[in-house]
């Protein structure tokens, strides 16, 4: 537990002194020795030595006194708190003392004393109250709106004041009957206004009167309300102020109409005020010209003139040039802006397609102006500066203002557009073209005369169509007449029409390719693809002999037949105004010749058979190539011999051969067909043909291995 002070202090013996303080508090007074020899403590240490204000009379004193302060328990008051702490010097005794001064302070405000109340203020009820608290209390009343209730009176909050020390809070309140603390009569501009201070209330506006303004006010420390009253319709305030060149009257008039000045308009009318009571100024001018002035429009002096409600007719030699709605030092105003008529305001140059022309600004024209050496080409409503004018662009005769060159499609077309032209200079011709159109034109709002040339002879249009067989059907079409190094291969189409009077003439041709024709003196490969062919390799004839029995050999022909097989072929196309098939064509890329077999294989056996009968066989193999053979033998023992299954007779003489046919195809290189077709007739009726060329490299054929016979088992006798 902390200590009131140090051990240095004893409560001094006899009772405390004590007072009762109104509203139930108290209030103690102790004396206290020091028990410390030493004096000097009092000089520099005394705040050691003294207690903190506010704290509780309960608190320990220290070690030095606790047996003197439980010998009188009735002395401990609750809420008891230290106010004062003093060191006086007692005479009598010849020492210091320690006095420490006690109230009941509490964390509540409560009234010190009973409250004061007077009617000094015009009669209205006045309480005063005072009350105390621990420091840091709080307070929430709001003057001018908490209150209280007074024997049935309700009284404001008028003031309050707190005044705080270490120990303790004091609070004055002063509380005020609600209503009009003061009434007096105070000059606003010219009039008298009837001022009324009020508290808690508003007042009742007196008769013949408005409010004119309401604001807070201090009436001997209160907070009151100030109400400020005047009688409608009011000119507070007349006087007079330049505008412009005239002597305007203006009135300051509170929650009224103006009286109009004889012979005066209203010419504004504002928010203001005078001393503080809003009003509205009022301000009245004559009919009549507030300024007059020169002022450049173009490179041209203007007359201009600003009146209030007048109605001005043109100064002699102008003319009106503009009437605007203005402003003049916030009067609502005329402007006039007079010019003379005829005058031009401005000049300059300006570029007309490739031309530059003369551009004219000119107020109110007698007629269209004139420049030497031009003519007007254009006439535009224009302005300047806001002034209405009319806008003139001269340019001189037979100028060309615009001119094109345009490649199109291989036709050169020029345009050109001519201010008014002079026909002794033909500007609708010109060498090695052709006038196509000629047309009335406008240039940026200037009238032309528009022509449109082209070349005599030019390709206007080029397009290419892929037919069958590789060719390319090319349409051109031309201007006039056809160019006819541009042409290229057989003409199979001609048309020639005018339309709108622009001759032209379309073409149709064959290429077998872009710019190369499908004819020509050298040979023109059109296309040429791979495909399969159908081929027949031709049988094979030749002489076999085999073994009958133990004592006979039989020779006979052998047959391997025809073998019929797709080959891969190069099929070549070409286009040509022949119908012959020339010999080069058989051995056309790479070819020995056309496969194109003219004579079979062909056999012959004879001898003389048995019983002597003679035998004798010729035979043709259609469709075999020969393996070129022939077999003559002796009939004797122990050699017996069979011909074609003929035995021949003892001791005579027998034979068989076989030989013709084409030759071996295997591995080589042959024409395999060609073929010519009508396909095209030409404009002059000449026909052309289609000449196809097969070509193939026979594949080596498969050869089939004859099987080798086995002897028979001969049984044993």
């Amino acid at each position: 537990m902390s200590n009131q002070g140090t051990i240095r202090l004893k409560v001094t013996n006899g009772a405390p002194a004590i007072e009762k303080l109104w509203n139930g508090r108290f209030k103690l007074e102790f004396f206290c020795d020091n028990n410390s020899p030493k004096e000097d403590w009092y000089y520099k240490n005394v705040s050691a030595l003294l207690p903190e204000y506010g704290i509780l009379q309960t608190t320990n004193f220290g070690s030095g006194v606790s047996e003197d302060w439980e010998a009188i328990p009735s002395s401990v008051y609750p809420d008891m708190r230290l106010v004062l702490a003093e060191y006086p010097y007692n005479v009598r005794a010849g020492k210091h003392y320690v006095k420490l001064t006690y109230e009941t302070l509490t964390a509540s405000w409560v009234e010190e004393k009973d409250e004061d109340t007077d009617y000094e203020l015009n009669g209205l009820k006045r309480v005063s109250r005072t009350f105390v608290a621990l420091p840091d209390t709080a307070y929430d009343k709001v003057v001018g709106t908490s209150t209280i209730d007074s024997n049935g009176t309700t009284l404001y909050l008028g003031s309050f004041r707190v005044e705080k020390t270490d120990a303790k809070w004091s609070l004055t309140e002063v509380w005020l009957e609600a209503g009009t603390l003061s009434e007096t009569l105070d000059n606003v501009g010219s009039q008298r206004a009837r001022v009324i201070e009020t508290i808690g209330t508003d007042p009742l506006t007196p008769s013949g009167y408005s409010l004119a303004s309401k604001q807070e006010g201090d009436f001997e420390g209160f907070q009151t309300n100030r109400f400020t009253f005047l009688k409608n319709n009011v000119i507070l305030s007349e006087s007079e102020d330049k505008v412009g060149s005239q002597l305007a009257i203006v009135q300051e008039v509170f929650n009224g109409t103006p009286v109009k000045p004889s012979g005066y308009l209203l010419a504004n009318t504002q928010e203001s005020d005078v001393g503080g009571i809003p009003t509205r100024r009022y301000t009245f001018l004559k009919p009549s010209v507030l300024s007059e002035s020169t002022d450049n429009v173009g490179s041209q002096k203007a007359k201009v003139i600003e009146t209030f409600s007048e109605v001005l007719t043109a100064p002699s030699g102008y003319s009106l040039a503009s009437e605007q709605v203005s402003d003049f030092e916030g009067i609502k105003t005329n402007r006039y802006i007079f010019l003379r008529n005829n005058v031009e305001l401005s000049r300059s140059e300006d570029k007309v397609g490739s031309q530059l022309a003369i551009v004219t600004e000119v107020f109110k024209p007698t007629g269209d102006p004139a420049e030497t050496g031009y003519s007007v080409a254009r006439t535009e409503v224009s302005d300047v500066d806001g002034i209405p004018t009319e806008r003139f662009t001269f340019l001189k005769d037979d100028v060309e203002l615009f001119h094109s060159e345009d490649l199109e499609g291989g036709l050169n077309e020029i345009v050109e557009e001519w201010f008014k032209p002079n026909p002794v200079n033909e500007r609708d011709t010109k060498d090695d073209y052709v006038l196509i159109e000629k047309t009335e034109s406008d240039l940026g709002g200037i009238p032309t005369e528009r022509y449109t040339f082209w070349k005599e002879k030019g390709l206007i249009d080029e397009s290419f169509v892929n037919e069958a067989e590789g060719v390319i059907r090319t349409t051109q079409v031309f201007f006039s007449e056809v160019d006819d190094t541009k042409v290229i291969g057989p003409i199979v189409s001609k048309d020639t029409r005018n339309i709108d009077g622009i001759p032209t003439i379309t073409v149709q041709t064959l290429q077998g390719e872009k710019g190369v024709s499908i004819i020509g003196e050298d040979e023109r490969l059109a296309n040429q693809y791979e495909q399969l062919v159908s081929f027949t390799y031709p049988g094979l004839v030749s002489i076999q002999s085999n073994p009958v029995g133990p004592f006979y050999t039989s020779y006979a022909w052998r047959l391997s037949p025809p073998v019929q097989c797709v080959v891969e072929a190069t099929t070549f196309v070409f286009f040509q105004d022949s119908t012959q098939i020339l010999p080069d064509d058989y051995t056309y890329s790479g070819a020995s010749g056309h496969w194109n077999p003219t004579e079979w294989a062909k056999g012959e056996s004879y001898g003389l058979g048995f019983g002597y009968k003679p035998f004798s066989e010729s035979k043709g193999f259609r469709g075999y190539r020969a393996d070129p053979d022939a077999i003559q033998v002796y009939e004797n023992d122990p050699d017996n011999y069979l011909i074609n299954g003929n035995r021949l007779f003892e001791d005579t003489i027998g034979g068989l051969n076989v030989y013709g046919g084409p030759e071996d195809p295997s591995l080589n290189r042959y024409v395999l067909d060609v073929k010519i077709t009508p396909a095209f007739v030409d404009v002059d009726g000449k026909a052309g043909y289609k000449k196809v060329i097969v070509v193939a490299t026979i594949p080596q054929q498969e050869d089939t291995v004859a099987p080798t016979p086995i002897p028979p088992v001969i049984p044993e006798p």
